[in-house]
């Protein structure tokens, strides 16, 4: 079965059924390694978001921390999140999702290597804040 034409031949979308569409728009190894890759990435932001309920119980020994401060700190990565979200998206579509996305990547894991070595409560609050906004 054929794709639909419309006029002059060319094919109409309207008119596609979604097994013709996929079967026009290919199907091969470079999907395979952009779903492995971005399952990736999305792999390292869920870890980094969820990582606040392995991290407070050491985290209230290390930095003798109330209840509140155990609040923010499960917090500070959503706040990141909220605070940059717009910027995130305009750098994508101005500058490209590749290159915004390998350069967020890059800083987040730098600043998540540099918060492994936090000493204080505030600097810790401040390393989560970033990793949330990258």
């Amino acid at each position: 079965m054929g794709a639909p034409t419309g006029k002059g031949g060319a094919i109409d979308p309207k008119l596609v059924p979604f097994e013709d569409a996929i079967a026009l728009t290919g199907h091969g190894k470079f999907h395979h390694l952009l779903l492995v890759g971005c399952g990736l990435c999305f792999a390292t932001f869920m870890f980094q978001s969820l990582s606040s309920a392995y991290l407070l119980p050491a985290a209230a020994c290390d930095f003798q921390m109330t209840v509140q401060d155990k609040g923010l700190l499960s917090s500070m990565f959503y706040v990141g999140m909220i605070c940059s979200s717009h910027m995130w998206g305009y750098l994508a579509d101005t500058y490209g999702r590749k290159k915004v996305l390998i350069c967020g990547m890059l800083m987040d894991s730098i600043c998540s290597f540099f918060g492994s070595f936090s000493h204080a409560l505030w600097l810790y609050l401040i390393v989560r804040f970033f990793n949330g906004a990258l």
